[in-house]
């Protein structure tokens, strides 16, 4: 069994970009109101919150929605501890 899919990112000294959670507690919205709109499971925006890798797709279509909360689009780079699959391996940010 590899944990690697489910332990969450370390924090990095310094670092003062928000996580997701902090991101979204920030504005209020649950899990279930962004997947909600983002017509996806519950799951997979904890998945993202826990630092859980996951398709750029599914991270994308969430971010999309927070970012109508935000007013502005918010990208990756923004906030720490997400977990991208890419053809190549996983990207962090």
């Amino acid at each position: 069994m590899h944990t690697d899919d489910t332990m969450p990112l370390p924090l990095m000294g310094g670092d003062m970009r928000p996580t997701f959670k902090q991101f979204r507690q920030c504005y209020n919205a649950s899990c279930e109101t962004i997947a909600q709109h983002a017509h996806i499971h519950p799951m997979f925006v904890k998945r993202l919150e826990s630092g859980t890798r996951m398709e750029e797709f599914l991270a994308q279509s969430i971010l999309t929605v927070l970012s109508r909360y935000a007013g502005r689009q918010i990208r990756f780079e923004e906030l720490r501890g997400i977990r991208i699959k890419t053809q190549h391996g996983v990207k962090c940010y």
